[in-house]
């Protein structure tokens, strides 16, 4: 299963991985900065969540009319709660 988290503050970047980096299993977080890499990544297939960074949210309608299969949720930052919920999972990063 893989989560796509896109945020294009690259300063939060290392919270996000340092929340995620001690965790190992099939699970894999994708990070992008663009919707349009999103997109493509999401066309390549096994996406299964979504996480939108506030800078983002507004694009939330969009991935949800092209791809309403995907769970879309909207976060505040690696501090958020939804995003927090990762360390009960698995997971390995990997950046696109």
């Amino acid at each position: 299963m893989k989560i796509l988290l896109i945020d294009d503050n690259l300063n939060d970047f290392p919270m996000y991985l340092e929340k995620v980096a001690f965790l190992r299993s099939p699970l894999e977080l994708l990070y992008t900065n663009t919707v349009e890499s999103a997109l493509k990544q999401i066309e390549k297939g096994g996406v299964h969540l979504v996480f939108l960074g506030k800078s983002f949210q507004k694009k939330s309608s969009l991935l949800r009319e092209q791809h309403p299969h995907l769970d879309v949720v909207g976060i505040k930052g690696p501090n958020d709660r939804a995003f927090s919920m990762l360390k009960t999972l698995s997971c390995k990063v990997k950046i696109t």
